[in-house]
């Protein structure tokens, strides 16, 4: 899975990371998937910290466990 496909699942799994998304691409124009990936760590890390850095809410646990699986089947293709 190339990172657009990677982030357009990410958008089916995770919809409260879709403003952090949107703001990504008004501030760079594109995804830059480097830069992206770390709103993605710390939008996950939110669930555990209770803590939203990045431009989202914080995850409800199906959006965690979606996005775990999502990164999971990404590293076995």
């Amino acid at each position: 899975m190339n990172t657009s496909e990677l982030f357009e699942r990410v958008d089916d799994r995770a919809p409260g990371f879709a403003q952090a998304m949107a703001e990504h691409v008004a501030d760079n124009g594109r995804v830059l998937p480097h830069v992206l990936m770390g709103d993605l760590g710390r939008y996950v890390e939110s669930y555990f910290t209770a803590n939203a850095s990045v431009a989202s809410k914080i995850p409800a646990e199906s959006e965690l466990r979606g996005v775990l699986a999502l990164l999971g089947e990404g590293r076995q293709a």
